[in-house]
Protein backbone atom coordinates (compact mmCIF):
# COMPACT_ATOMS: atom_id res chain seq x y z
CA UNK A 1 0.00 0.00 0.00
CA UNK A 2 1.30 3.33 -0.69
CA UNK A 3 2.30 5.55 2.27
CA UNK A 4 0.19 9.00 1.23
CA UNK A 5 2.33 11.02 3.81
CA UNK A 6 5.00 10.42 1.56
CA UNK A 7 4.31 11.84 -1.47
CA UNK A 8 4.99 8.34 -3.66
CA UNK A 9 3.72 8.47 -7.04
CA UNK A 10 0.79 7.25 -7.47
CA UNK A 11 0.00 3.87 -9.59
CA UNK A 12 -0.96 4.53 -13.12
CA UNK A 13 -4.39 3.31 -13.87
CA UNK A 14 -5.23 2.16 -17.57
CA UNK A 15 -8.36 3.87 -19.39
CA UNK A 16 -10.46 0.78 -18.52
CA UNK A 17 -9.50 0.56 -14.80
CA UNK A 18 -9.79 4.45 -14.33
CA UNK A 19 -12.91 3.91 -16.06
CA UNK A 20 -14.26 1.14 -13.69
CA UNK A 21 -13.05 2.89 -10.40
CA UNK A 22 -14.43 6.34 -11.45
CA UNK A 23 -17.79 4.26 -12.16
CA UNK A 24 -17.80 3.43 -8.31
CA UNK A 25 -17.19 6.73 -7.23
CA UNK A 26 -19.83 7.82 -9.45
CA UNK A 27 -22.46 4.78 -8.04
CA UNK A 28 -21.54 5.55 -4.53
CA UNK A 29 -22.17 9.37 -4.74
CA UNK A 30 -25.72 8.87 -6.95
CA UNK A 31 -27.06 5.73 -4.30
CA UNK A 32 -25.07 6.30 -0.82
CA UNK A 33 -23.87 2.72 -1.10
CA UNK A 34 -21.31 0.86 -3.36
CA UNK A 35 -22.15 -1.57 -6.31
CA UNK A 36 -22.15 -5.61 -6.79
CA UNK A 37 -19.56 -6.52 -8.88
CA UNK A 38 -22.08 -7.38 -11.69
CA UNK A 39 -23.17 -3.62 -11.27
CA UNK A 40 -19.82 -2.64 -12.15
CA UNK A 41 -19.99 -5.14 -15.63
CA UNK A 42 -23.10 -3.26 -16.10
CA UNK A 43 -21.85 0.15 -15.85
CA UNK A 44 -18.80 0.35 -17.48
CA UNK A 45 -20.69 -1.85 -20.47
CA UNK A 46 -18.92 -5.37 -20.28
CA UNK A 47 -19.84 -8.22 -22.21
CA UNK A 48 -23.18 -9.26 -21.05
CA UNK A 49 -21.28 -12.60 -20.94
CA UNK A 50 -19.15 -11.28 -18.13
CA UNK A 51 -20.46 -11.93 -15.14
CA UNK A 52 -18.88 -9.58 -12.83
CA UNK A 53 -16.15 -7.04 -13.04
CA UNK A 54 -13.69 -9.00 -10.76
CA UNK A 55 -10.72 -9.03 -13.53
CA UNK A 56 -11.08 -4.84 -12.73
CA UNK A 57 -12.02 -4.83 -9.44
CA UNK A 58 -9.16 -7.01 -8.30
CA UNK A 59 -6.06 -5.34 -9.74
CA UNK A 60 -7.62 -1.74 -8.38
CA UNK A 61 -7.38 -3.66 -4.50
CA UNK A 62 -3.74 -5.15 -5.72
CA UNK A 63 -3.22 -1.28 -6.36
CA UNK A 64 -4.84 0.13 -3.17
CA UNK A 65 -7.61 2.56 -4.81
CA UNK A 66 -9.92 -0.58 -3.58
CA UNK A 67 -10.23 -2.76 -0.60
CA UNK A 68 -12.60 -5.46 0.16
CA UNK A 69 -14.35 -5.05 3.38
CA UNK A 70 -15.36 -8.17 5.46
CA UNK A 71 -19.09 -7.05 6.45
CA UNK A 72 -21.28 -5.85 2.94
CA UNK A 73 -22.13 -8.82 1.26
CA UNK A 74 -22.32 -8.37 -2.18
CA UNK A 75 -21.83 -4.95 -1.97
CA UNK A 76 -17.93 -5.62 -0.24
CA UNK A 77 -15.86 -2.95 -1.68
CA UNK A 78 -14.72 0.16 -0.21
CA UNK A 79 -12.84 3.46 -1.97
CA UNK A 80 -9.17 4.14 0.03
CA UNK A 81 -8.01 7.79 0.63
CA UNK A 82 -5.80 6.92 -3.04
CA UNK A 83 -8.78 6.78 -4.83
CA UNK A 84 -9.81 10.03 -3.51
CA UNK A 85 -6.55 11.45 -4.62
CA UNK A 86 -6.55 10.14 -7.96
CA UNK A 87 -10.38 11.32 -9.30
CA UNK A 88 -11.70 14.58 -9.25
CA UNK A 89 -15.18 15.59 -8.87
CA UNK A 90 -14.73 16.49 -12.67
CA UNK A 91 -14.09 12.63 -13.70
CA UNK A 92 -16.97 11.67 -11.57
CA UNK A 93 -19.54 14.38 -12.75
CA UNK A 94 -18.30 13.86 -16.22
CA UNK A 95 -18.98 9.94 -16.04
CA UNK A 96 -22.40 10.65 -15.10
CA UNK A 97 -22.98 13.36 -18.55
CA UNK A 98 -20.59 10.51 -20.84
CA UNK A 99 -22.55 7.80 -19.29
CA UNK A 100 -26.38 8.90 -18.92
CA UNK A 101 -27.71 7.79 -22.63
CA UNK A 102 -25.67 4.28 -21.72
CA UNK A 103 -26.94 3.75 -18.68
CA UNK A 104 -30.60 2.36 -18.36
CA UNK A 105 -32.32 4.71 -15.61
CA UNK A 106 -34.10 1.45 -14.22
CA UNK A 107 -30.54 -0.44 -13.49
CA UNK A 108 -29.40 2.96 -11.61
Amino acid sequence: MIDLSKNEPLPDLGPKLKQCLTFIAWYFQKHAKYPTQSEIARGIRLSPKTKTASGYVDPLVRKGFLIKSTVGGKRNIRLTPLADKILSEEDINNFDHINSKCIKKKDY
